[in-house]
């Protein structure tokens, strides 16, 4: 089997070198690897062949750059990867993607159109093996379900590059395709025997086509070099660096490689993984040079640090026992990337790997802190023996206080060090509106808001330690406002408009409210009533005002049921009495809820028609928009009764 596949390259190396690929129709060249099937225009059709045919007897995986276009809905009609024993010249054209008609042949369709009259295709853009030159989905010569081409999404004519990658394992039969490296069609079947009759010798290459629409529809022959190193590969001056290569080509094979890793060292065209020693540390400029079986070209530049040994190095911040002490990395390293720190900070054991650790020493005295710092790159430092003294400390106290009115008196604040033995150590307050000589505060002067007092205490030995406590001064609500007294119509209802500022609200009383905790609740009451607001913070400081709403007597009242029979008595539908209601808008509608009746302007007026024509006895719905005589308009709905 090696022997074969040695046999196969070399067939392959010899193909490359000394043919190219037939370029039909509207297909252009764009590049040395990369080839356009159809420009963004209707009609256009083009094939691109490899001019030298491959044996289907031996094994082969090929990976394809492909472009399907940037429009979805009017754009058409996809393309083909194509396996025939024919020509390097055939083509189709129309909605078959240029592969239609070719036969016989083996093609990986890339339908990213929706033909379900002629093709049975299903909605969305999707791939499929097909034989033949038969694009029907329904027929046999679809040899693979309904499939979308992505993984992902519906739709691939996203503007965006993909990639294809077909694999044919000669011995089992077995075709495989994938699409954005994820498996879209798995299938046995023996092509050789029955599509190509025996022979097994073909071309391979790509068809497409558009039609009335049409998108941009291309592919390439990837050839991307580029290179890795392993994660435990330490990029430091003086030590030995594998690069190892991560080439991709369209078929697995690389003619020619050429390394040039920037030190003015010879360029490496021998090794596939090279190992490579600089001498200094440095940036340097890498490149990686790759040349494919079609003497197409690519290189893959790449910036490269080779670091230096780090030198570690820290600050602290406060030197007391029980408030901690604040470790600050001071690290420097002239090339890399310092990512890694070890600290052994003397303290019970404790270890850390933050840049910048925080320690709480319970015991003061001296401390033997050992730090070791790491780059990016793996270099690391000689271990810093540093000895830091931690000083005795005491703990400030600060009574907790309470939140306060603006209007409340000033009250003395309380605080000190319950350490008794550091008899020299001093304490003062600090805080807007706090009395420093004497730790009173006084809430008028300090003003509404939240105040942070500290208290801070000074020991014998110079430790600092301090209490903080915030005191919210808040605002007496003495701006409580139920707003205007007003008038409404019975029934009809309305907002009361109060306001003031506090946590809580109470209207009072609550009879004819539909949320009495609001600040404007919605009233609704059968008589006159006086309204009381309350208006209360969270520490019960409140204020009142009180309205007036007056309800008038109803004057709104659809009748429910009216008699059009022209005998004078209840002729016509009465809804309200003009003394108090200025102006009706009536729609009728019957049970099927078609429009029976309408007038912008109602006047009591309706005698149960629709066009002139008596209305049948029936219930009928209707939607009142009204505006009474105080320019309150309000919307009622119901049902009348039409009875002859």
């Amino acid at each position: 089997m090696k022997k074969i596949k040695f046999i196969f390259l070399l067939l392959l190396c010899y193909q490359f070198a000394t043919a190219q690929y037939s370029v039909n129709g509207n297909a252009t060249q764009t590049s040395c690897n990369c080839y356009t099937l159809t420009p963004d225009l209707a009609t256009k059709s083009g094939t691109v062949w490899n001019n030298n045919q491959i044996d289907l007897n031996q094994s082969f995986e090929f990976t394809f750059k492909v472009f399907l276009g940037c429009s979805d809905v009017n754009g058409a009609d996809g393309i083909a990867f194509v396996l025939q024993p024919i020509s390097t010249s055939v083509g189709g054209t129309g909605s078959g993607m240029g592969y239609a008609g070719i036969s016989p042949a083996i093609a990986v369709t890339l339908d990213t159109y929706q033909n379900t009259d002629v093709a049975n295709d299903p909605s969305y853009d999707h791939i499929a093996i097909q034989l033949n030159g038969d694009v029907n989905h329904a027929n046999a010569n679809t040899i693979t379900p309904l499939t979308p081409i992505s993984a992902f999404s519906d739709n691939v004519e996203d503007c965006q590059d993909h990639y294809l990658t077909v694999i044919w394992d000669a011995l089992l039969k077995n075709m495989i395709v994938y699409f954005d490296n994820q498996e879209r069609l798995n299938v046995e079947f023996d092509f050789v025997t029955n599509v190509l009759g025996g022979n097994s010798m073909v071309y391979w290459g790509f068809t497409g086509a558009t039609g009335a629409l049409h998108n941009l529809q291309k592919f390439c022959t990837p050839l991307t070099p580029a290179f890795y190193f392993s994660s435990t590969q330490k990029r430091c001056a003086n030590t030995p660096i594998t690069f190892y290569d991560s080439t991709v080509s369209f078929n697995g094979i690389v003619l020619k490689r050429y390394w040039n890793f920037g030190d003015g060292s010879p360029i490496d065209s021998i090794n596939i993984n090279p190992v490579h020693t600089y001498s200094s540390a440095g940036s340097y400029n890498v490149t990686y040079t790759v040349v494919g079986l079609d003497g197409c070209e690519q290189m893959y530049p790449q910036t490269l640090v080779i670091a230096d040994k780090p030198l570690a190095g820290f600050s602290i911040t406060g030197n007391c026992n029980d408030f901690g002490i604040q470790f600050t990395d001071t690290s420097h390293v002239n090339f890399g990337t310092i990512n890694q720190w070890f600290w052994n900070l003397d303290n019970a054991g404790q270890t850390s790997t933050d840049p910048n650790p925080f320690s709480l020493y319970t015991l003061s005295g001296p401390k033997n802190i050992k730090f070791v710092v790491t780059t990016l790159e793996g270099c690391v430092s000689d271990t810093l023996y540093k000895t830091i003294e931690v000083g005795v400390n005491a703990n400030a106290v600060l009574t907790p206080l309470s939140a306060v009115c603006e209007n409340a008196p000033s009250f003395a604040l309380t605080g000190g060090s319950p350490v008794s033995f550091i008899a020299l150590g001093t304490g003062m307050y600090s805080g807007n509106g706090v009395n420093v000589s004497n730790g009173f505060f006084n809430p008028q002067i300090a003003g509404i808001g939240t105040h942070a007092i500290t208290y801070t205490f000074t020991t014998i030995s110079g430790c600092i330690s301090s209490a903080s406590q915030s005191i919210t001064v808040n605002p007496v609500p003495s701006d409580a406002n139920a707003g205007p007294s007003v008038s409404i119509s019975a029934g009809v209802g309305t907002y009361l408009q109060g306001s003031g500022t506090g946590t809580t609200y109470l209207w009072n009383p609550t009879i004819g409210l539909t949320g009495a905790n609001s600040l404007t609740p919605f009233a609704n009451p059968n008589q006159t009533t006086t309204y009381t607001l309350t208006v209360q913070n969270d520490f019960g400081c409140s204020s009142t005002d009180s309205m007036i709403l007056t309800v008038n007597q109803p004057c709104f009242n659809p009748a429910k049921i009216f008699t059009p029979n022209n005998d004078g008595y209840n002729d016509k539908w009465i809804v309200f009495d003009a003394s108090c209601i200025h102006h009706v808008e009536a729609t009728v509608y019957n049970r099927y809820g078609s429009l029976v009746y309408y007038s912008k302007d109602y006047q009591n007026n309706w005698e149960g028609t629709h066009n002139s024509m008596p209305l049948p006895d029936a219930t009928y719905y209707y939607i009142l928009n009204v505006v009474d005589k105080n320019g309150t308009r309000f919307t009622r709905k119901g049902d009348v009764t039409v009875i002859r």
